[in-house]
C-alpha cells in the first residue's frame, strides 16, 4: 500500500544516526506502552490533590475532616489554652488567634450540617445504603427530623425555643442522630461485603451516644431492669465510650492487609502520642483531664487502670486512622469516617459534634458496603 505525496512538498531529509532517537520519540506508542513521566514524582500527588480540589473533586467528607480538624486544635484546645494565660502572646496574636478559634467552629459547623444532609440524601437513595423500601422509609423520617431541628437549632435558635423549647429541641436532635444511626447499621448488618469484625466495630460505634442519652435524659436505665446500673454508667459512662472507640477502631484497622511505610508512620504517631501524654500524666495529671475534658467532652478517672485504657484507645484509634489514610484511595473513606467519629468526641451533645459523628458513621458503612478490604487496590474476596 502507498501514499501520494503531495503534489509540491519536496521529500524529506534523510535521518543521519544522530536523529534515531527524534525518530523513535516521535513516533506513536505501541499498544500497551507508558508515555514517559514529565516532571518530579514527587510533585505529582500534589498537583493532583489541587487538581482535585479545583475541579470540584475533593470529598465534602474530605472538605469535612479539614474543617473539624482546624476547629478541634483551634477552638477546642487552643482558645481555652490562651484565654488561660492572656498574657503569653502579644495582644495582636492573642486576638487573632481567639478570633480563627471562634471563626473555625462557625465554619465548621454550617458546613457540617451541609455535608451531613447531603450525605443522608446519598443514604436514603434507592442506590444507597438500605435496599430495603422500609428501610429506607425509616431513614427517611428520622433523617426529616434530625435535618428539621439541627437547621432550626443552628439558623433560628430564637424560633425554635419559642416553638417547641430548647431542651426539647436539643432532645429530639440527640435522639433522631441516635436513631439514624441505628437504622444505617441494621442496614448495614445484613450485607456480606463488610467482614464481621467490621459489624462489631460499628456496633462498638453506638455505646458512646447511647451513653450520653442515658446520663443526660435517663432514657435507657432510668427504669426497669437496669435501673440498679444506671450510678455505674454515670461514674465509669466516659471511660466505656473511649474504650468502645478504641476497640471499633482496632476493628476498622486493615491489620491483616500490612504495609510497611504507613503502619510504620501510624505507629511512630500512636506511639509519640501516647508517650508524651503518659509524661504529661504524670507530671500534672490536671493538665491531662482538662486536655481530655476540652478536647473530646470526656472526665479522665482517678484509678490508674481506667487512664491506661484512655491512653490505650487514643492511641488504636491514631493508629488505625493514619494507617487508613496513608495507604490506597480504597482505604481513604474509612480513615475520614473514624477520624470524623473521633472528632465527634465521646459524647456528642452540640449539634455540629452530632454531625461530625453521623457523617462519619455513614462514611464508613458506605465503605464496609462496597466492600474496600483489599490490598494495593486489588480486589478483595467477599466475605460474611
Amino acid at each position: 500500500m502507498s501514499v501520494a505525496a503531495d503534489p509540491g512538498s519536496s521529500p524529506p531529509p534523510p535521518l543521519e544516526s544522530g536523529d534515531a532517537s527524534v525518530a523513535l520519540a516521535s513516533s506513536p506508542p505501541s499498544v500497551g506502552s507508558h508515555p514517559p513521566r514529565s516532571g518530579p514524582s514527587s510533585s505529582q500527588p500534589t498537583q493532583a490533590w489541587l487538581r482535585a480540589v479545583l475541579s470540584g473533586q475533593f470529598s465534602l467528607p474530605g472538605l469535612l475532616c479539614v474543617a473539624a480538624l482546624a476547629e478541634f486544635f483551634l477552638y477546642r484546645l487552643l482558645q481555652p489554652l490562651l484565654r488561660l494565660a492572656p498574657g503569653i502572646l502579644p495582644l495582636w496574636l492573642w486576638g487573632s488567634l481567639d478570633a480563627a478559634g471562634t471563626w473555625s467552629l462557625h465554619f465548621a459547623s454550617v458546613l457540617s450540617l451541609i455535608v451531613t444532609i447531603s450525605v443522608l440524601v446519598q443514604t436514603i437513595s434507592p442506590q444507597g445504603l438500605s435496599p430495603n423500601p422500609v428501610g429506607r422509609l425509616g431513614l427517611t423520617l428520622m433523617t426529616a427530623v434530625f435535618s428539621s431541628i439541627s437547621v432550626g437549632l443552628l439558623l433560628f435558635p430564637g424560633t425554635v425555643a419559642a416553638a417547641l423549647g430548647m431542651v426539647r429541641a436539643q432532645w429530639l436532635a440527640q435522639t433522631s442522630s441516635v436513631c439514624v444511626a441505628l437504622l444505617a447499621l441494621l442496614s448495614l448488618l445484613p450485607q456480606r461485603t463488610a467482614r464481621r469484625r467490621h459489624k462489631v466495630g460499628m456496633l462498638l460505634l453506638l455505646i458512646p451516644p447511647l451513653i450520653l442519652l442515658d446520663t443526660q435524659w435517663g432514657l435507657i436505665t432510668s427504669h426497669g431492669i437496669l435501673a440498679p446500673y444506671s450510678l455505674m454508667v454515670v461514674i465509669y459512662g466516659t471511660t466505656m465510650a473511649a474504650v468502645a472507640l478504641g476497640g471499633a477502631a482496632l476493628c476498622m484497622a486493615p491489620l491483616r492487609e500490612r504495609t510497611k511505610r504507613p503502619d510504620q508512620v501510624a505507629l511512630t504517631v500512636a506511639l509519640g502520642t501516647v508517650a508524651g501524654m503518659t509524661a504529661l500524666l504524670l507530671l500534672d495529671r490536671g493538665a491531662v483531664a482538662r486536655l481530655v475534658y476540652i478536647g473530646f467532652d470526656m472526665h479522665l478517672p482517678a484509678a490508674p487502670l481506667a487512664q491506661l485504657l484512655y491512653l490505650a484507645s487514643l492511641g488504636s484509634w491514631l493508629f488505625a486512622v493514619v494507617t487508613l489514610l496513608l495507604r490506597s484511595s480504597h482505604y481513604h473513606r474509612r480513615g475520614i469516617g473514624l477520624l470524623l467519629v473521633g472528632l465527634a468526641g465521646g459524647q456528642p451533645r452540640t449539634i455540629y459534634q452530632q454531625c461530625f459523628f453521623l457523617t462519619g458513621l455513614l462514611c464508613l458503612a458506605d465503605s464496609l458496603r462496597h466492600g474496600d478490604e483489599r490490598s494495593d487496590g486489588a480486589p478483595g474476596p467477599t466475605v460474611a
